[in-house]
């Protein structure tokens, strides 16, 4: 399982092969993990993917993550990161599951050529106060509520 928080970026497993009772809990930035554990917990690895890792016992990972909702002070998500890096990679993260996994076709305004390119090649547009909608449609949010998009 993959965790998104605004303090980082987290791997959520079962380590199947020799203690199946227990979870890691991976990170590539060390940071990341002591947000949520001590630093004397957190094990370094260089040859795995994700190089810092803490385990956990199930109760322990239901604990932390758990009071995940308590955290949610904020109504934008990609806004509330304060860390210029993890903001950056969240906006890829949205980018690409919005351009993959979208059924609805045109949404919020974003068209197919958009859905394609990278968020930076997006922000470039807006930049010039471009947002690539029609000039009537150009401000307006964007927004749609979930009762009118199951209507659709």
């Amino acid at each position: 399982m993959w965790v998104f928080t605004n303090h980082g970026f987290y791997s959520i497993v079962r380590i199947l092969d020799t203690n199946p009772e227990k979870y890691w809990v991976r990170s590539r930035r060390k940071e990341h993990l002591t947000t949520y554990f001590s630093e004397e917990r957190i094990l370094y690895t260089h040859a795995t993917d994700y190089q810092y890792r803490v385990e956990l016992d199930k109760e322990e990972l239901d604990d932390v993550f758990s009071n995940l909702p308590n955290e949610i002070d904020y109504t934008n998500f990609k806004d509330s990161i304060k860390n210029i890096e993890l903001k950056d990679a969240a906006h890829h993260v949205w980018h690409d599951i919005y351009g993959v996994l979208d059924e609805r076709e045109g949404t919020m305004g974003i068209s197919q050529e958009e859905r394609t390119r990278s968020p930076t090649q997006n922000r470039e547009s807006n930049r010039r106060g471009d947002t690539g909608l029609p000039p009537n449609t150009q401000g307006k949010s964007g927004v749609v509520r979930i009762e009118d998009w199951k209507r659709k």
